[in-house]
Formats: C-alpha cells, structure tokens, sequence
C-alpha cells in the first residue's frame, strides 16, 4: 500500500499575523482546516498510512484535531530547512516503496488525487500558474509533458506550473541525503 506524507513545516509568514497562532494549513476553509480538506479526500479512496510532517510548534493543535483518525499519524519537527527537508524525514517515517506528497495547505480535487495515486512513480500533478506568481508557490516547469525542473518560490520567469502533489519512489530520499545541491534549503512561508 502506498503511503502518504503531507509537507506542513512551513512557517506561513506571509500569513503575518496569523502565523504567530498557528500553522497556516490549520487555517480554517469553510469551517475546516486546509489540512483537514486533503486528509478527508486522501481517504475517500485510500486506508494507507498518512504522516503529516509539522514544526514542534504546531503539533499540538494539528495532533488534537486529527485525533482519533486511523492511520494519520503527526510527526513534530524541531525544525525544517525547507520543503526538501522535510520531505526527506517523511520519507525516514515510510515503509513503503512508493509515497504520494502533498503540501497541506493545497486544496486539491479529490477526483484529481485519486488519478496520481493510481499512477506509477514519478508521476506529478500539475496546473497553470496563469496570473500567479512564481514565488508564491512550489512550482515546475514543464517540458514535453514531463517536469524538467522544480523552483520553491522561485524568483525566476522559468516556471510555468505549480507542483501541486506528486508520487516518488522512496529510494529518492537517497538523492535527497547525496545532492542536498540539488534540493537547496528554500524556505517555505
């Protein structure tokens, strides 16, 4: 069975002054945490294990509402160097070979999910970024249909789409350990 790791160690400082009370993906959406919206999707059609990657500082509250959910499990981190960081002790957490990633403060069509679930790493789901920004999101640009190269807030004109979620093979953290000069610490906010 395939697991699932959320990222949610970012600090949500462009969310000033919210992010001084609480992690940005427990920000509520139609009387919902972000984050609550993915976990009740991934399990509309899956039972595998979830582990939500947090900051210390935020899992208390993000324990406490996912309490009593079978399978999800919150895992505190001291601190996060940025999305490849924390990627990579939520890969330390699996026991599978594959994993599906998603960012917990992303709403996603649950119809979409379903689809990259079913597929074969690599596999990533990606949308127009249209008039947004760059910088604003984890974003790729695509070539041929495939992702040819990632940006985490990226300053650049390079990127077209935004990574919304994608399914790795678990022996990709190897990478992330060997070329941390290929994953720099970009910071998410």
């Amino acid at each position: 069975m395939r697991e699932i790791i959320i990222l949610a160690a970012g600090t949500g400082t462009k969310m000033f002054p919210y992010d001084m009370v609480g992690s940005k993906t427990m920000r509520p959406a139609a009387g919902i945490p972000i984050m609550g919206h993915m976990v009740r999707a991934l399990r509309s059609f899956s039972g595998a294990p979830i582990h939500i990657m947090t900051l210390k500082q935020y899992c208390g509250a993000t324990a406490l509402y996912f309490e009593g959910m079978a399978g999800v499990q919150v895992h505190a981190l001291e601190q996060s160097a940025g999305s490849a960081d924390t990627l990579l002790a939520g890969m330390g957490q699996v026991s599978g070979e594959e994993v599906l990633v998603v960012s917990g403060d992303t709403w996603i069509d649950p119809e979409d999910l379903k689809a990259l679930y079913a597929r074969s790493a690599p596999a990533a789901l990606c949308c127009p970024l249209g008039g947004e920004r760059s910088m604003d999101w984890i974003c790729a640009r695509l070539d041929g249909g495939r992702v040819a190269e990632i940006g985490a807030h990226h300053r650049g004109e390079s990127m077209t789409h935004r990574l919304a979620a994608f399914v790795l093979p678990v022996s990709f953290a190897r990478r992330l350990e060997l070329t941390p000069e290929y994953f720099p610490g970009m910071k998410v906010g």
